[in-house]
């Protein structure tokens, strides 16, 4: 979702919108729904393919991908370049549509850096920024690891960074996301339930003693540093953090 604000969010409860907010949906996640305005929007932006076609195309990427994509700065500044809105960062719909998306072999790791933030949002703002931090840098080697290959940084057109620091997220993503739904539904119930606040108190200890333990593990690799000094420098990289 976005519209005057300036992030991506997801809300998984279907209940927050406003006047400003764009929805958005995968194809995969209209199947079955029938009606005049997707196949129009269809028609108008993917006439070449069927709907099935669109449906397998957006299966395999999960929305917790596509908002760390969307979030990103380099999504930003891609966005910045192409909008026709003479005021910076206000987007039309039709402008989201030509954001590419890459393929990534393993999404895993996205996936439980995103449901991280969503918890350090919360609990822990300094630790968000960290996560944050390697969030950026992994979706920059993403998008420019050809570039990185070419340029001699990487060996070959691999996502190094990704790969270095997958064997630190053991961290239990059900456990991550159990702590959001408990916490919305204590956040939206009307009376105080006791139990309900032990438990996420109990939780919350428990996931900010293991993100802080990874997060210090990461901190003491200075492979994995390496890798992140070498994005950090590369021009690309400095030309859009620069205009950020």
């Amino acid at each position: 979702m976005r519209g005057t604000m300036n992030e991506g969010v997801q809300d998984d409860t279907g209940i927050i919108t406003n006047h400003s907010i764009y929805n958005f949906k995968r194809f995969i996640d209209l199947r079955g729904v029938k009606n005049k305005s997707i196949m129009a929007s269809i028609q108008k932006y993917n006439s070449d393919r069927k709907r099935d076609d669109l449906e397998k195309i957006s299966s395999p990427y999960p929305y917790e991908y596509l908002l760390a994509i969307i979030n990103s700065t380099w999504a930003n500044r891609y966005l910045n370049a192409i909008r026709k809105h003479k005021n910076y960062n206000t987007f039309y719909p039709d402008e989201f549509r030509q954001l590419p998306i890459k393929e990534i072999a393993d999404i895993d790791l996205i996936i439980k850096l995103v449901h991280a933030l969503d918890f350090l949002f919360v609990a822990d703002a300094a630790l968000a920024r960290k996560f944050d931090f390697l969030l950026e840098a992994i979706i920059e080697e993403l998008y420019f690891a050809a570039q990185f290959y070419r340029d001699g940084i990487y060996p070959l057109i691999d996502n190094l960074l990704s790969e270095t620091l997958l064997p630190y997220f053991m961290i239990d993503d059900a456990r991550l996301i159990e702590w959001k739904h408990l916490y919305w539904q204590i956040q939206l119930q009307e009376e105080e339930n006791p139990e309900a606040q032990q438990a996420l108190a109990q939780l919350e200890g428990d996931l900010h003693e293991q993100l802080r333990d990874i997060y210090k593990k990461i901190k003491a690799d200075t492979a994995a540093w390496d890798v992140i000094n070498h994005i950090q420098e590369h021009p690309w990289v400095k030309s859009i953090l620069g205009s950020a």
